[in-house]
């Protein structure tokens, strides 16, 4: 599954789940609302901020599965007629970046190694029982 998901993202659709394309086909009737609103508050998942940002910015949509849509962020966006201004308000919230560049390698047949050359470090979280009393700590995978 990560291996065809690295192959084409923007297409590949997990089992019980949507691609980017789904994605942008389910959000074009809200970007049209977005189009025609003022003031508007949008809380989602970052596959599909991406799509709307990627709207917004006039972005490819091979771009999309790719850009950069940080967690924990209020993202304003404004505009002047069809041309829109992004602002990025970070929370004081710890979180790690989980944007993931395209692999070069993407076959089925690489190395663990080489699949996760591209993942983001990540917070790994101690059982509690075991280690009371200690936090996240950040674990790198490459």
């Amino acid at each position: 599954e990560f291996a065809w998901r690295d192959q084409d993202k923007l297409r590949y659709r997990y089992p019980w789940g949507e691609s980017y394309v789904d994605i942008m086909s389910r959000v074009e009737p809200v970007i049209a609302e977005l189009q025609n609103s003022n003031n508007v508050l949008v809380i989602s998942h970052q596959a599909v901020l991406r799509c709307l940002i990627g709207f917004f910015l006039d972005k490819k949509p091979e771009e999309f599965p790719y850009m950069e849509v940080p967690l924990h962020t209020i993202i304003r966006v404004s505009s002047c007629g069809f041309d829109y201004k992004l602002e990025f308000i970070k929370l004081p919230i710890e979180c790690v970046n989980t944007t993931r560049m395209k692999p070069k390698n993407c076959s089925a047949n690489r190395t663990a190694a080489d699949a996760l050359i591209t993942v983001p470090a990540h917070f790994d979280i101690p059982d509690p029982w075991r280690n009371p009393g200690s936090g996240p700590t950040l674990v790198q995978q490459h």
